[in-house]
């Protein structure tokens, strides 16, 4: 039924948005205004009657805190934190035990925290792993010092075919140079022997 409302113009629609942890729950009509209401994950700060004007997300518990009470449209989420020999990763409604490693033969590698497991392990395998990482090491240490004594002999190596070569072409050098001395004393001698005889032919 329409009736006067002594407005001179109609009024905008409630808007229920996303940034105000809003929805829609009603519909804004010719007559009627929207109604907003939180959304998931959400509860109202600001209610009016049966219409929601703000919402704010419900709080997230900490590593450590179990779920208390979950939160709800109306009402915020509450934590409560874990007692001793329990945790909790802040996502769970009650905190769990920690594991107790005696009672399934195993040893304690890591003691469990507020909002971590105790670590169990075969203390066995526990050495005989850093075992494997120490001759691992050894290892590659002993490649490294055979890897650096090859390099070095090579480089011996190079230096004594150097030396060698070296060495070849001095004696080179100096038989050619002791052939040469010795042509060069032949050509004298010879030389000499031309020179007396022409001199005893001219005495003649």
């Amino acid at each position: 039924m329409n009736l006067p409302t002594g407005l001179k113009q109609c009024l905008p629609c409630t808007t229920c948005g996303p940034d105000s942890g809003l929805k829609i729950y009603t519909s804004c009509t010719a007559t009627t205004d929207s109604l907003c209401e939180p959304l998931e994950g959400f509860y109202c700060i600001d209610p009016i009657q049966n219409h929601c004007a703000a919402a704010q997300k419900h709080k997230q518990c900490q590593p450590g805190q179990y779920i208390k009470h979950r939160g709800t449209a109306q009402t915020d989420s509450q934590c409560s934190d874990c007692s001793v020999g329990t945790f909790s990763n802040g996502t769970r409604t009650s905190c769990q035990p920690h594991t107790q490693c005696e009672s399934l033969n195993l040893q304690l590698m890591q003691p469990g925290t507020a909002s971590t497991d105790a670590e169990c392990g075969n203390s066995s395998l526990k050495k005989a792993s850093v075992a494997i990482i120490i001759s691992v090491f050894f290892v590659g240490v002993l490649i490294a010092l055979v890897a650096l004594c090859f390099w070095k002999w090579k480089g011996y190596l190079s230096e004594q075919q150097i030396i060698i070569k070296l060495d070849e072409e001095f004696k080179l050098l100096f038989i050619k140079k002791g052939n040469m001395s010795h042509s060069t004393r032949r050509r004298r001698r010879h030389g000499r022997k031309l020179q007396s005889t022409s001199t005893c032919q001219i005495n003649l």
